[in-house]
């Protein structure tokens, strides 16, 4: 899932995004976890998304990394029963477990 924040909406064309989104959400899968973990995540930072976010549903937990001087750094580690902040979205409170339901 990605996200595009309403001030940088020009970059949305009607086939493509010309530019990093401001925010991904990558889900794991087995299959994907290194995918995700290094390539995908060494690209988007290179690209310049603003926050990446890596949801595990094994664990139910999501990762929340921010872009600091053009690198990733861990915003945080959200568990069940925590809420997840979001640099990017001030004022943003999602509980985890409300995105790992059965």
């Amino acid at each position: 899932m990605l996200f595009v924040t309403q001030a940088r909406r020009e970059i949305i064309k009607p086939k493509f995004i010309e530019g990093a989104p401001d925010l991904i959400v990558e889900v794991l899968s087995p299959s994907t976890t290194r995918l995700d973990r290094r390539v995908k995540f060494d690209a988007y930072e290179r690209a310049g998304a603003r926050e990446y976010w890596i949801a595990n549903p094994k664990l139910r937990s999501i990762e929340v990394y921010s872009l600091v001087r053009g690198e990733y750094a861990l915003h945080g580690e959200y568990g069940p029963g925590e809420r997840l902040t979001s640099e990017l979205l001030p004022g943003l409170e999602l509980l985890t477990d409300t995105v790992f339901t059965a």
